[in-house]
């Protein structure tokens, strides 16, 4: 018998009964806190979005930066609930092959591009500090 194909092998075992179908009330225990976290996370960031390129004083390198990050997490937050959501409901995977490579890509480029987001503003706050931040340069007082 080869290794890891006998009863008992990593791939035979199951933490959950085969015949253990999940009542209602635990699919909406389990969707509901997501739901949430996305509506909440999307009306969030869309906020941000719309008030950045709405105000004219707001054009700013610092709030450019927050827009990129705020499109980032709406990507992770539509790429990585959703599709979750609707796996939870209808009991499988209802999206296929393409779909799954897809959100796979879509949350790997969330990520990625909340990270370099992030990287790109604190870059930035260095290389071009805003004086009345920082108390310790010459001629600004302290807090």
């Amino acid at each position: 018998m080869e290794s890891g194909s006998g009863p008992g092998s990593p791939s035979t075992v199951s933490l959950v009964p085969g015949d253990a179908v999940p009542s209602p009330e635990d699919k909406m225990a389990s969707v509901l806190p997501v739901l949430l976290v996305c509506v909440v996370g999307v009306m969030g960031n869309a906020t941000v979005v719309l008030v950045v390129l709405n105000t004219r004083d707001m054009h700013t390198p610092t709030n450019r930066y927050l827009v990129s990050l705020a499109l980032a997490d709406f990507t992770v937050l539509v790429a990585a609930g959703l599709p979750n959501v609707s796996k939870s409901l209808a009991g499988q995977w209802v999206c296929g092959h393409a779909g799954c490579l897809g959100v796979t890509y879509l949350q790997y480029l969330g990520i990625r591009a909340s990270s370099c987001s992030i990287l790109a503003f604190t870059v930035e706050r260095e290389v071009h500090p805003d004086p009345c931040c920082r108390p310790g340069l010459p001629g600004h007082d302290a807090w």
